[in-house]
């Protein structure tokens, strides 16, 4: 958890030197990220009017599901987007198929020239920042992002 208020505060930081322009931050996921259950709203609350959040999680959601929302959130041209999915993307489709959904958004992402931030599982016990250009160490389930070897070269920070 304290890697997320990390990327917070880094995020904050950014803010901050941007002096009068604000950055504007898109949020997309499932329920654990929603305005209703998850830290979107949270998240949110911890910027001033420099910080624009954009919140377009949904619970139930997967990201196949979620898809042209995607299209929507970087029709705002945000600074970057934050992804957090897997725990219902692992009850519909194996890895191969989560994957290639996730670097079909982070393609995406990247095209309209935002900065994509991959969230691991929330349910997940173990947090940890690293840049997926170096080596993340193993992990032990196939939905965290630190467990997809094709994303790396195209990625910078995750969250698990």
């Amino acid at each position: 958890m304290r890697f997320l208020f990390a990327l917070i505060f880094l995020i904050v930081l950014s803010v901050c030197q941007a002096q009068e322009k604000t950055v504007t931050i898109g949020l997309i996921g499932d329920s654990t990220v929603a305005e209703q259950s998850g830290w979107g709203p949270a998240f949110a609350e911890r910027f001033d009017r420099r910080a624009t959040i954009l919140n377009y999680a949904k619970s139930g959601a997967t990201l196949q599901a979620l898809s042209k929302k995607l299209d929507e959130l970087v029709q705002h041209q945000p600074d970057y987007v934050l992804i957090q999915f897997g725990h219902h993307d692992q009850k519909r489709y194996d890895t191969t198929v989560y994957h290639d959904h996730l670097k079909s958004y982070v393609e995406r992402i990247q095209k309209a020239g935002a900065a994509p931030l991959i969230s691991g599982k929330a349910n997940e016990q173990r947090y940890a920042l690293y840049e997926l250009d170096n080596d993340p160490g193993e992990s032990h389930n196939p939905f965290c992002p630190n467990s997809n070897q094709g994303l790396r070269s195209s990625m910078r920070p995750a969250i698990e």
